[in-house]
């Protein structure tokens, strides 16, 4: 992944698309902890994923398994270097590019994701939602709640 991120960037740069193009790498759950190796000479060792510090993995509502991390640029707009904890969510990607591109969301339906570019900026610390839903199949499997992010 490292790699193919690299190579996106430096096609960006070479194109000089660079300071005009917001870039968003993230993944969808955690680290795959379940796949093994079935070749000699590492039958039997961990090929999957691996999640740090944070407990389980892919399909588990630990945070290995829900917390994921996210790689955003967009130099006209987000300051190099910030680094931002509190929770969000795949669900805000559209309504931040929405924002970018000066374009009202949908009204006549319910959007649940927020603009995170008050984040990305550096102008809030608050996480954009009170609760994170997290389900695995179509049941609900746990609530994150962030009142206690709130500063």
């Amino acid at each position: 992944m490292d790699w193919m991120v690299g190579k996106v960037l430096s096609k960006l740069n070479e194109l000089g698309l660079e300071e005009n193009t917001f870039v968003y790498f993230t993944s969808d759950n955690g680290g795959s902890l379940d796949q093994f190796a079935v070749l000699p000479p590492r039958v039997g060792e961990q090929e999957g994923g691996w999640n740090g510090i944070y407990r389980g993995g892919k399909g588990q509502n630990w945070e290995g398994g829900i917390r994921v991390p996210t790689v955003v640029r967009y130099p006209p707009m987000i300051p190099r270097g910030i680094e931002i904890s509190v929770p969000t969510s795949t669900m805000d990607v559209f309504p931040t590019i929405a924002s970018l591109a000066g374009v009202d969301l949908p009204h006549d339906r319910v959007i649940d994701g927020r603009d995170l570019m008050p984040l990305l900026r550096g102008n809030s610390t608050a996480p954009p939602h009170d609760l994170l839903f997290h389900y695995c199949g179509k049941w609900m499997a746990a609530v994150t709640c962030l009142s206690s992010w709130r500063r």
